[in-house]
């Protein structure tokens, strides 16, 4: 959950989306009047462009930012990479 208020666009500008997320299809997820979950997806490019209209993002709100699959096969064999050559020194804090 994010505790700011702000718009969907803002929050990814601030922390930037992961690699292997899909900015075509992200989901705002709030509490109406009646306690009923409201869902709007919005697209995070199109934003940007000023083509589709931000969100407000409140305390309370959740966003839900979905995966491209295609992305996530890159960024496994990516971490897979790093993590068996790495560069650099390493020094044991005892």
């Amino acid at each position: 959950m994010i505790a700011l208020a702000g718009g969907i666009a803002s929050e990814a500008a601030a922390r930037g989306p992961m690699f292997a997320a899909d900015p075509n299809s992200v989901r705002l997820i709030r509490t109406g009047k009646q306690r009923e979950k409201l869902s709007y997806t919005a697209d995070l490019e199109k934003i940007k462009r000023g083509e589709e209209r931000d969100m407000v993002v409140q305390e309370g709100h959740v966003i839900e930012v979905t995966f491209s699959t295609s992305k996530l096969m890159l960024y496994r064999v990516y971490r897979v990479f790093t993590s068996l050559f790495r560069v650099g020194a390493s020094v044991p804090l005892y």
